[in-house]
């Protein structure tokens, strides 16, 4: 399919797809831990503001402009259930990433076993 004279999807054929799902593999080997990393990252981002929200209401709060109005209140709340919600996210696509879809590897596996055998040129 052409857009604009550039080919933007071709249908790529079986050593291509797998060399592809290869290349992907070895990439999750490296971007978990950094996915993993920033789901921590982003955890801690999300449980700093909670501290703040609930800092608001001692008496002395560590962060007084922070803390006043509902307005900044309730961005504060909803930043802060994002935050959380994406490190959740950002744990489970490590999780995926450091232990690999398992189709991904059984193809891998029998693919290499067809080739050893002689039926895949």
């Amino acid at each position: 399919m052409k857009i604009i004279g550039m080919e933007v999807y071709r249908r790529k054929s079986d050593e291509e797809y797998v060399e592809s799902i290869r290349k992907n593999m070895k990439c999750g080997r490296w971007a978990s831990p950094l996915a993993f990393l920033t789901s921590i990252l982003q955890f801690g981002v999300g449980c700093l503001i909670v501290r703040v929200i609930f800092d608001s209401y001692s008496p002395r709060p560590i962060f007084p402009n922070l803390t006043e109005g509902i307005g900044i209140g309730i961005a504060l709340g909803a930043i802060a259930c994002m935050s959380i919600f994406l490190s959740l996210h950002f744990f489970q696509h490590a999780m995926t990433l450091a232990l690999g879809v398992r189709s991904e590897r059984l193809l891998l596996r029998y693919h290499d076993e067809l080739q050893a055998l002689g039926r895949i040129p």
